[in-house]
């Protein structure tokens, strides 16, 4: 075994309570901001160890709660390292059809709608403001907080679902990495899907103007918005990151433009 993954050996024996299991490889799958990720094959299944890292914003205990109901997961500490059973599915196509995308929309209101998730914490909006400057773009966005909060309650949300969230296998769709959920505005999983898909700003336009009376340019500026906010406070060189800017600012520039 190489060394350099001495860490996650010694660490999924320690909690995995079957000495007839014998580590037959580990591989780095994921090494973002909020976590570094393994595949761990052994003699009998394959599993996933993740070494969490500390974020604002991220609530271990809500993500806990949330994989107690929705995965196989074998051990979680209070800092979120874990160990879980691997899935074997495929990331969600880039382009979907629109079966495919009324599919993902059911998965997501069934995560809504999970019971027994006792969680309080709501989406904090003012977390990253600082990191844009004041002008045109943040004056809306603030009167469009103050707006939504009038109109919408709030029910567990994602927050995090992009392509390498959603896996398919077959006909089933799983959602996974919960390190984000908190309770949100419950149009906030669908929105923030679409401005990370790879659908044009026209195409997300006409997708939810066309399914939801009541969703629109302004939502969609909204998340845009909150979502640059979010890219500026990253402290990350990575040319992942730089796009990912350069995609937020375009779609807030859009969206903001096509309000009236």
């Amino acid at each position: 075994m190489n060394h350099k993954y001495q860490k996650v050996v010694d660490f999924f024996y320690q909690h995995i309570n079957d000495k007839t299991i014998n580590i037959k490889s580990v591989k780095l799958i994921h090494h973002g901001l909020t976590n570094t990720s393994y595949l761990v094959k052994t003699n009998k299944a394959k599993y996933q160890v993740r070494f969490a890292n500390q974020y604002a914003g991220i609530n271990r205990e809500i993500e806990h709660s949330i994989l107690l109901q929705t995965s196989n997961l074998i051990y979680f500490d209070a800092t979120g390292n874990m160990i879980k059973e691997w899935i074997e599915a495929k990331t969600f196509t880039k382009h979907p059809s629109q079966v495919e995308l009324n599919n993902l929309f059911s998965k997501i209101q069934e995560f809504h709608n999970l019971k027994d998730i006792s969680i309080t914490n709501k989406m904090d909006y003012h977390l990253y403001l600082n990191n844009n400057p004041k002008d045109i773009y943040q004056e809306h966005y603030l009167k469009l907080w103050s707006l939504f909060e009038q109109q919408y309650s709030y029910e567990l949300s994602h927050n995090d679902l992009t392509v390498k969230n959603i896996l398919m296998s077959k006909d089933n769709i799983t959602l996974i990495d919960y390190e984000w959920a908190t309770l949100n505005y419950p149009w906030f999983d669908y929105v923030y899907y679409l401005i990370h898909s790879s659908l044009s700003h026209q195409a997300i336009l006409k997708e939810v103007t066309a399914k939801w009376n009541d969703i629109g340019a302004n939502h969609l500026f909204f998340v845009s918005y909150f979502c640059l906010s979010w890219i500026n406070s990253v402290n990350d060189s990575r040319r992942k990151f730089k796009q990912l800017k350069r995609k937020y600012t375009k779609r807030v520039k859009y969206f903001y433009q096509n309000l009236h």
